[in-house]
């Protein structure tokens, strides 16, 4: 008290005599000692190569000021890098310094790692992910990114919900992962109305995962996939829910049926056929069997039918069967020199296909066996003459053939597609008698979201902009009938041109389109179509000798209806045509 008594009178006669004021000198902080050396000791077991990354850890380095809050910070960081179990740092004075020593505690050695609850995945294949290995110092950090690496094992191949309950290592040094694997405890099926027409067989058949399976992703949206691809749904989608019991979870497989039934009749006026009658009747999903059968009957100036027949599976083996018969008339056109001539086809026969996927796994590949048996006749319409050389046309012909083709199929929908793809190759041989040829297709269907891709958690589920494209390529050895030949024109293949306005022996086709949603009904489409079919012996008088790009492109719209997308386009050529354009389903 008499000190600070004394300063602030020394204070108060300085400010008022005006002369300088100074308060009692300090002792000055001590200099800082300068480290002379940094030592690391108590390794046991770790490589060269770990000490020199702990060593570029350390911030206190030698011919630095030392700092007990560096060397306490650099304590933290060698606990941090995981290989630790302790570590702490002392100072020893040197001759013209100071020499800082850390001190550390390894973690043990791993002598072995193991992996229990794993079903799905062999423990070989975890231990191959890791990157702690038996022989190796326990490294937290380490361990910690294993156990991610393991999720990601799992989850890489569609088991997403799996998890790593446990891990610890016990006193004889081995390092173990719990894994806890969720199983579906039972599955539902579900409808928005109060009974399901479709049998609940069918839809179970088509699920790739069953009670009692790890849940895995993939299963599921595969198994999505092959119910859309029935065609007979508008909507399906599969809702993981807790289980009844620990452990479980419930999938609800929920589905929106689509009309499936058509039956119709109708009376038209032609002006080269006249009356013409119709009745058609079909149904995709026959009995609630996912079965197919469609029935045309015309009459009047040409009586016709046509009859076909799905089953999609048969057996245990996934094998399906289509047949078709038919006795048909269709009206059709060839094109010489500016000039169309109508002429009738009438084609009697049938045809005869079994499919069977030809692997196992999610999607695979589906391989088909068709047989062939055709009577074709043509006969002018029009009364307008053919050219010389061009008779050919309206030949008669037998056509007895085997085709053999694979498909693989990923669209993610089956009516519009919005990603994946669709590759077919095929192989007819003709000759079983009649006419004697064969021909080879391939094609390859691409689909991609370019623009308001949907989210998982979107709830407004906005349609997505989607570009679509089709390669088609394909070539015919031997002597076939006309209409066996490449047909490129109209509304499936070359917009902008006639119908079959190209005639060849080879093609190459290019489609583009871009689709454009409005609302969940309509749909704008902007496409572009290049290719040609050309060569054999009608291509002089009806189409391209050698290969001749041709072009064309227009808008459209798709209306989505009960019996499938009606489709209406516009369409420019590059030889300065334009064509309307009518169908019924997707062009691809």
């Amino acid at each position: 008290m008499k000190r600070f008594t004394a300063l602030m009178l020394t204070l108060t006669m300085g400010f008022m005599l005006g002369m300088p004021v100074s308060t009692p000198a300090q002792d000055p902080a001590p200099a800082a000692k300068i480290v002379r050396a940094v030592e690391v000791q108590g390794y046991k077991f770790l490589t060269p190569q770990v000490r020199e990354e702990v060593a570029k850890l350390l911030k206190t380095q030698v011919g630095q000021p030392f700092d007990e809050n560096v060397a306490k910070g650099d304590e933290e960081e060698i606990l941090r890098s995981g290989w630790f179990y302790n570590a702490f740092y002392r100072p020893e004075d040197v001759e013209d310094g100071v020499r800082v020593v850390f001190t550390v505690v390894e973690n043990p050695v791993v002598k072995k790692i193991s992996f229990t609850g794993n079903t799905v995945l062999p423990s070989d294949e975890l231990l191959a992910v890791l990157q702690t290995k038996p022989d190796q110092v326990l490294n937290q950090e380490l361990v910690s990114e294993d156990a991610t690496r393991i999720r990601k094992a799992f989850a890489d191949k569609g088991y997403s919900l799996v998890q790593i309950v446990d891990l610890n290592v016990t006193p004889e040094q081995e390092l173990k992962f719990q894994i806890f694997e969720p199983k579906i405890g039972e599955i539902r099926i579900e409808t928005d109305t109060k009974s399901l027409r479709t049998r609940d067989y069918v839809i179970r058949r088509e699920l790739l995962f069953d009670v009692g399976d790890v849940y895995n992703e993939n299963d599921i949206r595969e198994s999505l996939r092959s119910l859309d691809r029935l065609g007979i749904f508008d909507e399906v989608k599969a809702i993981p829910q807790p289980g009844t019991e620990p452990g479980t979870l419930l999938i609800s497989v929920q589905v929106v049926e689509r009309r499936t039934g058509l039956a119709s009749v109708g009376v038209g006026h032609s002006n080269i056929k006249g009356l013409i009658g119709f009745v058609d009747v079909a149904d995709t999903n026959l009995f609630g069997s996912a079965q197919k059968l469609n029935l045309r009957v015309q009459f009047g100036a040409d009586d016709s039918y046509q009859l076909g027949y799905t089953n999609p599976w048969i057996g245990s083996h996934r094998t399906s069967f289509t047949t078709n018969l038919y006795n048909r008339t269709i009206l059709r056109q060839a094109v010489s020199e500016d000039t169309t001539h109508l002429y009738d086809e009438r084609r009697i026969g049938g045809n005869f296909t079994l499919g069977r996927p030809l692997g196992k796994g999610p999607n695979p590949t589906r391989g088909y066996v068709t047989l062939r048996a055709d009577r074709v006749h043509a006969s002018e319409e029009d009364g307008n003459p053919l050219p010389p050389g061009l008779e050919g046309l309206l030949e008669p012909s037998d056509v007895r053939s085997l085709t053999l083709s694979m498909v693989r199929d990923t669209r993610t929908n089956f009516l519009n597609p919005d990603g994946g793809h669709y590759t077919t190759v095929a192989g007819e041989v003709a000759g079983l008698g009649g006419a004697d040829f064969n021909k080879f297709t391939a094609e390859h269907r691409r689909y991609w979201i370019i623009r308001n891709k949907p989210k998982p958690e979107d709830s407004r589920k906005k349609q997505p902009w989607i570009l679509a494209s089709r390669l088609s390529v394909g070539v015919i050895t031997g002597n076939p009938p006309f209409l066996d030949q490449f047909l490129p024109g109209g509304a499936d293949t070359l917009r902008g041109y006639k119908e079959d306005r190209f005639p060849g022996m080879n093609q190459v086709l290019l489609n583009t389109e871009l689709r454009l949603p409005i609302n969940e009904s309509l749909q704008a489409v902007g496409f572009v179509d290049l290719g040609d079919a050309w060569g054999g012996r009608f291509a002089e008088g009806f189409g391209d000798p050698s290969f001749t790009l041709h072009t064309g492109y227009g808008m459209g719209v798709r209306v989505q209806t009960p019996i499938g997308p009606l489709r209406l386009d516009y369409a420019l050529n590059s030889e300065g045509g334009r064509e309307f354009h009518f169908g019924i389903g997707s062009t691809f």
